[in-house]
């Protein structure tokens, strides 16, 4: 995992419910300049985050999967 991924990944877990465009300005306000696309399906292929649509757009949340990664990281 790269380092955009984990600091995306660190991200939803700490906020628990993350739009995409929260993940976007977070990026941008990181100084990260890279598409969060990329790093975001990278992120759900590896089964650490999940995409759901409650409030009728896109957001993300952390799986147990996401969770324990991260305990590994540490």
């Amino acid at each position: 995992m790269n380092q955009t991924e984990t600091k995306l990944l660190r991200k939803i877990a700490t906020s628990h419910l993350v739009t995409k465009e929260e993940l976007k300005k977070f990026l941008r306000d990181n100084g990260h300049d890279v598409p969060v696309t990329h790093a975001v399906k990278t992120l759900v292929s590896k089964q650490y985050i999940t995409e759901i649509h409650p409030i009728g757009s896109t957001c993300f949340v952390i799986t147990q999967k996401g969770t324990r990664a991260l305990k590994d990281m540490e």
